[in-house]
């Protein structure tokens, strides 16, 4: 084994400037068959702390990303993931209508106070407004006459059975009093169901029976459901209907991802089947679930849609963007999935830059299956070894213009 050959921090900057602007050429370099040598280029291994993110660039293969501050060279994970059909679909993010909500108030009245503003993030149950409403007095003082009166029709029926059992009245005036009873019993289940109607719980409505002297016209608008604000249609003082949306709540923990897919298109779309969602200029990558392909054409695009159910507990992908769908080329996922720019190639060899201490090694990889942007590798790197997912062109060519020796260092 000869021995290490090694660039100073000062030659790989001076290298970088030299190579920035040149194209990235895969080619094979002149005399040089072998792809093993150390690359010198000091790092420090705690830039590794505060990136435990998955890689979202190309598919999902659960890389974790390391900036190397000398060389530019980004290091990741291997892993697996799935390689793309070569047909892709374009698609636009939107809410999940299943997880949206309209708010409406259930009685009409003049607001008092708004208490959120459009996205704000907000809890299940936490009031959002408040309205003052005659309606919901009436609605109110309804029910507390109600709650009175079956009080006293039933202490009354309980008398008259007491002084029957003394032989003191008739059998008719407990027929009377129980008949009070039963009618007031159920004018005091109306009244407690239209509260109740009106998004009231049981807690609220024993408080008010409790407390009969609090507000009655204050109706609190609350969250059905926890979400982000993304429409609001009220403010302080303005009259609102029974029938007015006036604010709209979305859960943007899931959205759905329309694919528009041509009649002429050879994928097959299948409800169930899990696609691929990439957004290259802000380099996300997921995938999502189809739960619907409609059977008949978009009457202006004249397109299939497809439309995917996407986790979005990231919050990365934002209803309105647009987006790239591609099928699945394998049904299963593979074993170790890299970047086709990650592979270099250095005379007969496929290599891949490692990390070793603070140098880079280069180690021989087998190439599998392929799309256009990733690559499978059978040989040579394993789930989750670190390799350098970006920058291994720079470092070929720092060791190219240096003519460095290509055996140097050599692992195989």
């Amino acid at each position: 084994m000869h021995p290490n050959r090694f660039i100073s921090l000062f030659t790989i900057l001076f290298s970088l400037s030299l190579f920035a602007q040149e194209p990235h050429d895969h080619d094979d370099h002149a005399g040089h068959d072998h792809a093993t040598t150390e690359v010198d280029v000091p790092h420090n291994h705690d830039d590794h702390a505060g990136h435990d993110h998955d890689d979202h660039e190309g598919h999902d293969h659960g890389e974790h990303e390391n900036t190397q501050a000398a060389s530019g060279a980004i290091i990741a994970h291997a892993g697996p993931g799935f390689l793309a059909a070569t047909e892709s679909f374009p698609a636009e993010v939107g809410f999940n209508q299943d997880r949206l909500v309209h708010l409406v108030p259930k009685v009409s009245g003049v607001v008092a106070k708004v208490n959120v503003r459009v996205g704000d993030l907000v809890k299940k149950g936490q009031t959002l407004a408040l309205i003052e409403s005659r309606e919901l007095a009436d609605i109110k003082s309804n029910f507390l006459a109600a709650s009175a009166r079956y009080e006293l029709t039933n202490t009354r029926r309980i008398r008259e059975q007491r002084l029957r059992e003394e032989q003191v009245n008739s059998i008719e005036d407990v027929l009377t009093a129980d008949q009070a009873a039963v009618e007031a019993h159920i004018n005091l289940q109306s009244a407690t169901q239209k509260l109740l109607a009106l998004g009231l719980d049981a807690q609220a409505i024993t408080d008010l029976k409790n407390n009969s002297e609090s507000a009655l016209t204050s109706y609190p608008l609350r969250a059905p459901m926890a979400g982000t604000i993304i429409e609001r249609h009220l403010t302080n003082g303005e009259h609102v209907d029974a029938d007015t949306s006036v604010l709209t709540l979305a859960d943007l923990t899931s959205v759905w991802v329309d694919a528009s897919v041509p009649p002429s298109s050879n994928v097959k779309v299948k409800l169930g089947e899990r696609m691929e969602l990439m957004d290259t200029r802000r380099n996300l990558h997921s995938s999502g679930e189809v739960i619907l392909f409609t059977p008949f054409a978009d009457p202006e695009r004249r397109t299939l849609t497809a439309r995917l159910e996407v986790d979005n507990s990231s919050g990365d992908w934002i209803p309105g963007l647009f987006a790239t769908v591609h099928p699945r080329s394998s049904e299963e996922e593979l074993d170790v999935v890299i970047p086709r720019s990650a592979v270099q190639r250095i005379g007969n060899e496929n290599v891949v830059f490692i990390p070793s201490g603070s140098e880079f090694i280069t180690t021989e990889v087998t190439l599998g299956a392929s799309d256009d942007t990733q690559v499978q590798i059978l040989h040579g790197l394993n789930s989750g070894d670190p390799y350098v997912r970006e920058g291994a062109f720079t470092l070929k060519a720092i060791m190219m213009t240096q003519d460095m020796d290509p055996h140097a260092g050599h692992g195989h």
